[in-house]
């Protein structure tokens, strides 16, 4: 799977949206959250290329620092001549070339302590705008973990609502959900830079080791309103549940008995497919907004 970004136009050809008639609080939130993760992303990344660029001018400063010090030892040992003998030879050639070799190393004596110069007042702006970059982090850091514990309240307080008004959600088994399959988590929900820092991996869900042929459950009741083989990502299930959330069940086998089809109503943990092989995708929405489904389970992987 070399795409985990999923095309939110699925959802809009698989199924026409309804007004929200959950609070509009709690999906600007989801939004924040999402927003927030994506803004976290880039700033770390930002943080990793500063912190690369620093190492980076720290070693140039030191390597221009070892050749300042053999230069200077270099003069050191040529004021130990005197500075006459180098003109009075008897050949006007060797007079010009001496000239030529004395001009030449005070112009890169000269460029050398520029570059110096330079290189020191680079590493001071960079490590100023680290020290910056660290600061919006904790801010941001600050925000989405209150932005994480006003949905925490606001789901609290809806589901409270649900059961007074003896209304269907997915949001009532929030926190109880067993996983669509047992596997290894290889990709995390979120943003972060990739190990080598050189762009920035968004995963709107979460990617779980499998084995071939391994059940697939449905996370709760609802409908398939889409069923169709995508590209990287195989073939791809989408459940509907109640009080508009979605389920995304991606890199499953295609066929079989077990595979549920377009328009079937399917049952919380009920066998929808098998993993084709071993890479199994797993997203949770909210409407348009995906959403965490670590926070959704009952077991951490």
């Amino acid at each position: 799977m070399n795409n985990f970004i999923f095309v939110s136009f699925l959802f809009v050809s698989a199924a026409a949206f309804s007004q929200p008639e959950v609070m509009a609080n709690e999906i600007q939130i989801e939004r924040q959250i999402n927003e927030s993760l994506d803004n976290l992303a880039h700033l770390d990344f930002e943080k990793n290329q500063l912190e690369q660029g620093i190492n980076d001018l720290e070693t140039k400063l030191r390597e221009k620092k070892k050749i300042i010090n053999k230069r200077g030892r270099a003069l050191a040992y040529l004021r130990s001549f005197q500075w006459g003998g180098l003109l009075s030879v008897e050949e006007p050639y060797e007079i010009e070339r001496n000239l030529k070799v004395i001009d030449r190393l005070n112009k890169y004596d000269l460029e050398l302590f520029k570059e110096y110069k330079t290189t020191i007042k680079s590493l001071a702006i960079a490590r100023q705008n680290l020290t910056e970059t660290k600061k919006q982090l904790q801010t941001m850091i600050s925000n989405l973990q209150l932005q994480q514990t006003r949905l925490t309240e606001s789901d609290t307080m809806r589901r409270e609502q649900l059961v007074v008004d003896k209304k269907s959600s997915l949001l009532t088994f929030k926190g109880q959900l067993a996983r669509p399959l047992v596997g290894s988590l290889l990709l995390p929900y979120g943003s972060r830079p990739d190990k080598q820092n050189q762009y920035v991996f968004i995963s709107k869900g979460q990617l779980i080791k499998s084995l071939p042929q391994q059940a697939v459950h449905s996370v709760g009741p609802g409908v398939v309103i889409f069923r169709d083989h995508l590209p990287h990502w195989r073939e791809t299930l989408i459940v509907q549940h109640d009080d508009n959330y979605f389920s995304v069940y991606a890199g499953l086998s295609p066929g079989g008995t077990e595979q549920k089809k377009l328009n079937e109503k399917v049952e919380k943990n009920e066998v929808i497919g098998v993993a084709n092989d071993e890479e199994f995708y797993f997203e949770l929405r909210h409407f348009e907004n995906p959403i965490n489904p670590e926070f959704w389970f009952k077991e951490s992987l």
